[in-house]
């Protein structure tokens, strides 16, 4: 249940998050598992709640999720005890269950998005950057979701579409024979179905909890942030990390192919992400790694 409601709260997907379906669904899941008291005191306190990462984020003027809220904090002692139990999958009561996990589903902003800071280091690394970099390269037997990118459609307001790595990775593990371009032909195979789920959640109703979050995680939405304070705080944080990036006035008269902001769930919580990261060095609005985190490798080593 705990693996439930954190699934919920990190779905990326807004209309399926603001619409309820997915609330529902994820009720409807647990009085399966016979927690009927529980699954109805949660519908009763709990929908129409504002507490998932998208619909906090989510900006309907522009499209475009701002990240860096909320932060799941385990610093803070008062959820001490509701992470613990969650770890030792301890069972406790209803009523128990439902205080705890109120405390665990609160908020607290982090400094990611601040003006002049410099990147969290789950985005920041040597370890990121290696990650980066292995997409950026593309090997002969790799395949990464910019190599099946979906660009800018007419309706789809600029935004483009990306399957994500653990679709790609589910689908390698369960058919392992399967050439690159088999793999490219069952991801556009599901690209309508997520197309239609983005434009109308509607056709969710009828489905179950798991298969909502699934799909839901299977592809990305890449946005244009076009202009403004956020764009221009982002672009400091980078510079501040050491990245080699293009001005705000060159980003910006880029107008919608400048830097995109992502629906993932890394996104959603760290205001920057690896398919970001990539499409900016793919769009050479990024030209350089920080020195020290640079993960190509260079020959520093003198002739004998």
């Amino acid at each position: 249940m705990n693996i439930d409601f954190e699934s919920l709260k990190n779905c990326p997907m807004f209309l399926l998050v603001n619409s309820g379906i997915l609330f529902t669904a994820m009720i409807a899941k647990w009085k399966g598992y016979g927690e009927i008291e529980i699954a109805e005191a949660f519908d009763k306190q709990w929908y129409g709640m504002n507490f998932c990462r998208v619909t906090i984020n989510y900006s309907p003027r522009n499209w475009v999720p701002a990240g860096g809220n909320p932060s799941d904090n385990n610093g803070t002692e008062a959820t001490n005890r509701a992470h613990k139990y969650f770890i030792n999958h301890v069972h406790v009561t209803g009523e128990n269950y439902i205080s705890d996990i109120a405390t665990w589903a609160k908020h607290k902003s982090i400094q990611d998005t601040s003006f002049g800071w410099a990147l969290n280091r789950h985005v920041h690394s040597k370890r990121f950057y290696l990650a980066v970099g292995a997409m950026l390269l593309e090997g002969p037997t790799d395949i990464n979701p910019f190599m099946i990118y979906f660009p800018e459609k007419p309706g789809f307001k600029d935004r483009a579409l990306i399957p994500s790595q653990r679709f790609l990775n589910d689908i390698k593990e369960a058919n392992p024979g399967w050439s690159k371009g088999e793999i490219i032909s069952r991801v556009q195979a599901t690209r309508p179905v997520f197309t239609l789920l983005e434009a109308s959640a509607e056709v969710a109703k009828s489905w179950s909890f798991d298969k909502c979050i699934g799909l839901a995680s299977s592809f990305y939405v890449l946005s244009p942030i076009k202009e403004g304070p956020y764009l221009m705080a982002l672009i400091a944080r980078l510079k501040k990390s050491s990245l080699q990036v293009e001005s705000y006035e060159e980003v910006v008269a880029r107008g919608t192919k400048g830097l995109m902001s992502c629906s993932c769930s890394c996104f959603l919580h760290r205001a920057w992400c690896i398919h970001a990261c990539v499409y900016g060095f793919k769009k050479k609005i990024i030209t350089g790694f920080p020195s020290t985190m640079d993960p190509i490798r260079r020959d520093t080593g003198r002739a004998a």
